[in-house]
């Protein structure tokens, strides 16, 4: 064991004692119903849990978490204790009266020792809800939302928010996804909010989730499709209303796409028919084709298209940083989006052209969804939307380039993915493993009654389809997946239904409606974008050199005098004005940056602190001469 983890495992064994001593006076003081004595000490062990907390990340952060028993049964006895207290609590309030409880009592009783006050998230509801508000800032906690009400009040602090509704709150959330909660309480608050916030903290960490893992590859291949998209028109080029009242089909991959594709084909010509490219094989084997396909991964996709006749597809969508190689397949058309929304926007600035953002839930059928709104279609109308395994555990359709993959579940409650294709395989987020990496395993209500197994992300997708297709004013949605999960908020009918009701839609010329001219404004945007390019290499060298300077100036083996900190404190300021214009450098450093978080440099002294961020100076330096480079050898 290191001297480190030594230092840190006493400072936790003296927190957690303390914190054991305190947790005996506020049991003592419950048990007599003292409730001033009570608050005092409730509010000592909050303070006391912080250095607990503290010490716990820095001994983790050491690979260890040793504790001897005397530790550990400190730390039991101050859990115990809450429980007593909580209960004790109860019982003053109880004799008291439910009309006497005070705002302080409740916000005792609600304020567990163990909550993170300045990240954790309160949920007020009910008719206290603002002076309840107010006692739970006087206990310092940070973050709260009050929901009913339109308007926050004046007098409180930033973090506490006011919400009308489900949708408000989940909005709030969205604030604090630079630095989310881990824990978030609903009280008095109307039926159904407290689980739709932890659907939104769900989705925030999975977003930061997907940025940590390809934020550099966005950056990389938006860098390669900088010429491609500064060229090509984009989703946002087609007109609204495009196809108004007219049906569009979206296709998905799931299992049950192979029950009813062939029943779809009487929908060819009179709809506009969306597939993801998973999908491609199958309307290939069954014989529909369709209008449009959609790729958003920014993984190499290309597997997707092997035999099929991509000239037939009257439009290709692509995300800005989806594979470069993509770009070249003979589509009559291709669109680019920004898949990745606010993410993308330095590639199109640089580009000289409006950011096309359409508010989607990750997925393509959920671009999909979105574009066809936007487009006026109705009704719309899903294929193979499964977000479900088969019976046998099968992921995709059969046809599909992946038909062999399937979830293998282990005795944990998660699962893995097996049985892919050689594409797939090749993935980097795969590296050629047999296996994917382990999942978390769930279960959904059924598309036509009982449950069906799934797994948690595709919960996750399914709970935007269920917040998202509600707010589609004068759209209808049908479900014909007839498999898979049932999704709220969709009519649930048999595609046979959808076709009858259907049958008397007129034709529909897509390739004519999706047909845009290259302008002469396009063309001159290719001008405009090579020189943003050789903008950006400029750019990014500098922003290297002021990197490679404040750790040449940080590094040396002698005391910082003011001469170098004058010197660093300089190279800082550039630092921090190059790198707020290249806001895509720091996006694909965002791995290795992103990594020193509030958790982590929590765990850290002052010295350790100084060392991690000169660590995230030198990464960011190094991902600036990499882009550098890049970019240069591109433009040349």
């Amino acid at each position: 064991m290191t001297p480190a983890i030594d230092d840190h495992l006493a400072r936790l064994g003296a927190a957690l004692k303390q914190l054991a001593v305190t947790s005996d006076e506020a049991r003592e003081h419950a048990k007599r119903g003292e409730e001033r004595e009570l608050a005092l000490a409730l509010a000592r062990m909050r303070d006391q849990w912080q250095p607990v907390r503290v010490a716990t990340r820095r001994i983790g952060a050491g690979g260890e978490i040793p504790a001897t028993l005397d530790e550990l049964g400190a730390l039991c006895r101050a859990r115990e204790h809450a429980t007593e207290i909580g209960c004790a609590i109860d019982t003053i309030a109880t004799r008291r009266g439910a009309g006497e409880q005070t705002p302080g009592m409740i916000a005792d009783a609600l304020l567990p020792p163990s909550w993170d006050r300045s990240r954790d998230v309160f949920v007020l509801g009910g008719p206290t809800r603002a002076a309840l508000a107010d006692a739970l800032v006087a206990r310092q906690q940070r973050r709260i939302i009050v929901v009913g009400d339109g308007e926050r009040r004046a007098d409180w602090p930033e973090d506490v928010l006011a919400a009308e509704d489900a949708a408000g709150a989940r909005g709030a959330i969205d604030r604090w996804a630079e630095d989310p909660p881990t824990n978030i309480y609903a009280y008095q608050c109307p039926d159904g909010i407290g689980a739709e916030l932890e659907y939104a903290l769900a989705a925030v960490a999975s977003g930061r989730g997907t940025v940590a893992s390809f934020a550099s590859l966005w950056v990389r291949q938006g860098i390669a499709n900088m010429l491609s998209v500064a060229h090509l028109p984009t989703v946002l080029d087609m007109a609204p209303g495009l196809f108004a009242g007219r049906p569009m089909i979206i296709l998905g991959a799931g299992p049950s796409l192979a029950r009813n594709i062939e029943q779809a084909k009487a929908l060819q010509g009179r709809a506009v028919i969306v597939a993801v490219s998973h999908a491609l094989g199958a309307c290939q084997r069954a014989g529909l084709t369709p209008n449009v396909s959609i790729v958003v991964d920014p993984e190499d996709a290309r597997y997707h298209f092997d035999g099929y006749p991509v000239a037939d597809l009257d439009t290709l969508i692509l995300a800005a940083t989806a594979h470069p190689s993509l770009y070249q397949l003979p589509a009559r058309q291709i669109l680019t989006v920004a898949a990745n929304g606010q993410n993308d926007r330095w590639l199109y600035e640089a580009a000289g052209a409006e950011t096309p953002i359409v508010p989607a839930g990750g997925t393509v059928t959920s671009l999909a969804l979105m574009l066809g709104a936007r487009w006026g279609c109705d009704p719309i109308v899903f294929l193979g939307q499964d977000l479900a395994f088969a019976d046998d555990g099968h992921v995709y359709a059969a046809g599909t380039i992946d038909d062999g993959t399937h979830a293998v579940p282990d005795a944990g409650g998660g699962f893995h993915f097996a049985g892919y294709s050689p594409g797939f395989a090749d993935m980097p987020s795969v590296a050629g493993s047999p296996t994917s990496r382990r999942e978390g395993r769930a279960t959904a209500p059924g598309w036509g009654g009982g449950t069906v197994e799934t797994s948690e992300i595709f919960g996750l997708y399914r709970r935007w389809f269920e917040s998202a297709v509600p707010t589609l004013i004068g759209i209808r949605v049908w479900n014909c997946t007839e498999g898979g999960s049932h999704i709220d908020g969709m009519e649930h009918i048999p595609l046979a239904t959808a076709i009858e009701r259907l049958a008397g839609e007129s034709p529909i010329d897509c390739r004519v409606a999706f047909a845009l001219p290259t302008t002469g404004e396009k063309r001159a945007g290719i001008v405009a974008a090579t020189k943003a390019l050789r903008r950006m290499a400029g750019l990014a060298a500098r922003l290297a050199e002021c990197a490679g300077q404040i750790s040449r100036w940080a590094s040396a083996e002698r005391a910082i005098s003011a001469e170098r900190a004058a010197v660093i404190g300089r190279y800082t300021k550039l630092l921090d004005a190059y790198a707020a214009r290249a806001t895509w450098v720091i996006l694909a450093a965002w791995g290795d940056v992103g990594a020193n978080n509030r958790d982590h440099l929590d765990a850290l002294d002052d010295g350790e602190r100084d060392r991690a961020a000169l660590a995230n100076v030198e990464a960011l330096g190094r991902t600036a001469t990499e882009l550098a480079d890049l970019i240069r050898n591109h433009v040349e």
